[in-house]
């Protein structure tokens, strides 16, 4: 086991203020000078069930390595943050125009201790998937599509009253 994750404390919690508030803090972080962070609510997100603190750290991981990504490149270096509806659940999407991902490597970036960064450690996606599934959703990298070159997608699940719609 990479890391014994407590388990989630979950309450109601309103996905469109928490994400905005992750975003806020990430952008105060060192990782993110020079990176552009856009965030994208276009529709009103409900409240779902998670532990916020933990559901925080997985964020901040999977928007560090979206922002170290991007440190190479020769014009503006950008994170995209949006909110969607995924079927019935609620998916949290952050892309970058960063190096990406090699072929060789996308099957195994959420195995502990896989990294492609020097200084990297390996555990910072592994444990957000952990975090992610901890909380009965799912965290993984989608296709990518201009102009991101990463598209990852945490999938959570969604609440009775987005289940009902």
């Amino acid at each position: 086991s990479l890391a014994r994750l407590p388990k989630p404390e979950l309450r109601r919690v309103d996905v469109s203020g928490f994400v905005a508030d992750v975003v806020r803090v990430f952008e105060q972080s060192a990782v993110a000078k020079g990176v552009t962070v856009t965030l994208h609510m276009d529709e009103a997100a409900p409240s779902l069930e998670m532990d916020e603190a933990l559901m925080a750290q997985a964020m901040i991981n999977v928007l560090t390595n979206a922002a170290e990504a991007t440190r190479d490149n020769s014009g503006p270096r950008r994170v995209n943050i949006a909110l969607r509806r995924v079927d019935n659940d609620m998916g949290i999407v952050i892309a970058d125009n960063g190096t990406g991902i090699e072929p060789a490597m996308r099957d195994r970036i959420f195995h502990g201790f896989i990294t492609t960064k020097p200084e990297g450690a390996g555990i910072g996606l592994s444990l957000a998937r952990q975090i992610a599934l901890a909380h009965g959703g799912d965290l993984r990298l989608i296709d990518q599509s201009e102009p991101w070159s990463s598209v990852f997608l945490f999938r959570l699940p969604g609440s009775k009253d987005l289940t009902a719609s």
